[in-house]
C-alpha cells in the first residue's frame, strides 16, 4: 500500500494527517467553498485509508452499522432512494432506444 508521502510533498501530508472526523471535515468544507487543490489532498488522504479494505472494515470507518442484510431495513433504504432506481431506468430505456435505433 502507498503512504501519502510517496506522492505529496512532505508538508502537504503533514497537513492533512489528522484524526478521521477532522478529514471528513476537511474534505466537506473544501467540497463546500471549492478549495478544489484541497478536496483533492482530502480524497487521496481517504481513498488511502480505504485501499485495501473489505466493506466490513470499512463500514465503522464511515459509521454505517447496517450492512442491510434486513429485509425491511432494505426496503426502507429503496423506498427513499425510488429516485435514483427511477433515473437508472430512465438512463436504460433511452440507452436501449439508441442501441436499436442504431441497428435500424
Amino acid at each position: 500500500s502507498e503512504d501519502i508521502q510517496d506522492i505529496v510533498q512532505q508538508w502537504y501530508a503533514d497537513f492533512i494527517s489528522v484524526d478521521k472526523i477532522l478529514l471528513l471535515d476537511i474534505l466537506a468544507a473544501a467540497n463546500f467553498l471549492s478549495i478544489q487543490p484541497l478536496l483533492k489532498l482530502a480524497v487521496l488522504a481517504i481513498s488511502i485509508q480505504m485501499n485495501g479494505k473489505s466493506p466490513n472494515e470499512l463500514r465503522p470507518m464511515f459509521g454505517i452499522s447496517n450492512d442491510l442484510n434486513d429485509p425491511k431495513e432494505k426496503e426502507r433504504v429503496r423506498d427513499e432512494n425510488e429516485w435514483a432506481f427511477e433515473a437508472r431506468r430512465q438512463f436504460e430505456s433511452k440507452d436501449e432506444s439508441r442501441t436499436c435505433n442504431s441497428n435500424e
